[in-house]
């Protein structure tokens, strides 16, 4: 597991590579932290994501909704796909669901 900050300029690319899972939260969530400090605009890489758990797309879902619009994914996963599709159909996140239009969105 590891997340890769790259500095460009007064943006950071973040390449994500292996495990995003429980075993190593703690310092991935270490990395998002320093990186939402250090940076305002942000690049995702997670091409190279081989396992994700519900902490790894929370970190994920914390750096684009505190970066906001300044995030851009700039080369997906279909692991990671998978995991944010699994999750909002799933009987028991029914919860994290959201509105109609949401789901459909996410869909």
């Amino acid at each position: 597991m590891s997340i890769m900050l790259i500095d460009k300029n007064d943006a950071c690319r973040v390449v994500c590579d292996g495990r995003l899972t429980f075993q190593f939260a703690r310092e991935l969530e270490d990395r998002v932290i320093d990186a939402l400090r250090r940076y305002s605009r942000f690049e995702l890489d997670l091409s190279g994501i081989t396992e994700i758990d519900l902490h790894g797309l929370h970190l994920l879902q914390l750096l684009t909704t505190v970066g906001g619009d300044k995030v851009k994914t700039v080369a997906g996963s279909p692991i990671v796909d998978q995991a944010r599709k699994r999750l909002l159909t799933s009987s028991r996140g029914t919860w994290l669901r959201g509105t109609p239009e949401e789901r459909a969105r996410a869909a």
